[in-house]
């Protein structure tokens, strides 16, 4: 999900027309609804749609993402569930993997090292949790320049 401008209503002419949208945010929108298989979830919203709607949901953000045809970096959340409507395991889950995405973004990868190895044991199969995991390891390896922003480049859809 993304929010923001769009055209949207009957294109074409009047042997052909279609109902669509169209524009950088239904783009953006498309390209997060791929994302969905990269990363193993259901829903991902943008920095956007949270930004509107952050006082009615849980999300985690899952990553900072360039999705293909872009540059800038788009922050990316899964929407967990709605407030008030959210087991306490989902909440405390989301935010200690909250605690590892801000240690991640700020090159302190052994703690959030730490902190991806407790998300996956607590769900081995948080395909979030192990592509950080995996990142980080391979940062404290070999560390990105000084340039880096934390923006993961999307090669494709």
């Amino acid at each position: 999900m993304n929010s923001g401008d769009a055209i949207v209503g009957n294109l074409g002419y009047d042997e052909r027309l279609s109902y669509t949208a169209i524009g950088d945010s239904v783009n953006l929108a498309s390209r997060l609804e791929g994302l969905n298989k990269h990363y193993g979830t259901r829903i991902l919203i943008s920095d956007s749609t949270y930004a509107l709607a952050k006082d009615q949901i849980v999300a985690r953000l899952v990553d900072v993402v360039a999705v293909l045809g872009r540059t800038q970096g788009t922050s990316v959340y899964e929407l967990v569930a709605e407030k008030g409507n959210v087991e306490r395991a989902e909440h405390d889950f989301a935010r200690l993997f909250d605690e590892g995405m801000q240690l991640y973004l700020s090159r302190q990868w052994e703690q959030a090292i730490s902190v991806f190895e407790e998300t996956s044991r607590r769900r081995p199969a948080d395909r979030p949790s192990q592509l950080l995991l995996e990142r980080c390891r391979a940062y404290l390896e070999s560390p990105p320049g000084e340039d880096w922003s934390g923006v993961w480049v999307m090669d494709r859809k």
